[in-house]
């Protein structure tokens, strides 16, 4: 448990476009003292604690992907969560089986979710930041859900690098550069495409220019105005 804030709070990314933004000092302090920060390696469930069967997990750096599986052992990744996001961490259900792992080394904050029921009657300043960043989840929620149900592959995958260039850009880093810290497999189950289709799809984003691709988990958007009119479905390119 913390004490004080960590000097790693000023440049936590939950400080500049997560939960923690625009906190005053004394409530990230409240934050701090009731935190558990954790470190996880590479595929590394992170599994509820016995103490605190709902955990709130805040995302400091890396990348964790959030997964349903059903009893007949189907799996669909519901979210690939990065840093300044959050979620609820729930004791298991056998019905609905929901894991968190982590894609890359990943850092975390993990606060007994009594304890944010505390905080957030004692701070109306932390009640109306969990509710902020609890709304922004359910809009991203809601445009995952439309684009699933309503846009074509080139439209998803389009969608897809462009949400991961807006957090790229809101985290301060460079918004035309992308790591893609999961595999063409993952990204698949996320859109609900084949893997053949992911690769057909960003094959032929780059042989018409509008990104680019140095390495497998590298993409380059070498054309944010033809990207986004594809994502919107306005483009002309079609995959099957």
């Amino acid at each position: 448990m913390f004490h004080e804030p960590p000097a790693a709070c000023g440049s936590c990314a939950a400080a500049k476009i997560g939960f923690c933004a625009g906190l005053a000092p004394e409530d990230v302090m409240r934050l701090a003292r009731v935190s558990r920060r954790s470190r996880y390696r590479r595929s590394r469930r992170i599994e509820p604690r016995p103490e605190t069967p709902v955990t709130l997990v805040i995302i400091r750096d890396g990348t964790v992907k959030l997964s349903h599986t059903l009893e007949d052992g189907r799996q669909q990744i519901i979210d690939f969560l990065q840093p300044g996001d959050f979620a609820l961490r729930q004791a298991p259900n056998p019905q609905r089986a929901e894991s968190f792992e982590a894609s890359t080394e990943a850092y975390v904050c993990e606060i007994g979710f009594g304890e944010i029921e505390r905080l957030c009657a004692d701070s109306p300043e932390i009640n109306r930041a969990l509710m902020a960043a609890s709304m922004a989840r359910i809009e991203q929620k809601n445009d995952h859900i439309l684009m699933l149900g309503r846009k074509r592959a080139a439209e998803r995958m389009a969608s897809f690098l462009l949400d991961l260039s807006r957090r790229a850009g809101c985290r301060g880093e460079m918004p035309d550069k992308l790591f893609l810290p999961m595999s063409r497999t993952e990204i698949a189950d996320y859109l609900s495409l084949t893997n053949e289709t992911v690769s057909r799809a960003l094959s032929q984003l780059r042989e018409r220019a509008i990104i680019g691709l140095p390495k497998p988990n590298n993409v380059v958007i070498l054309d944010f105005e033809v990207l986004q009119s594809i994502a919107a479905g306005s483009g002309e390119i079609t995959v099957r």
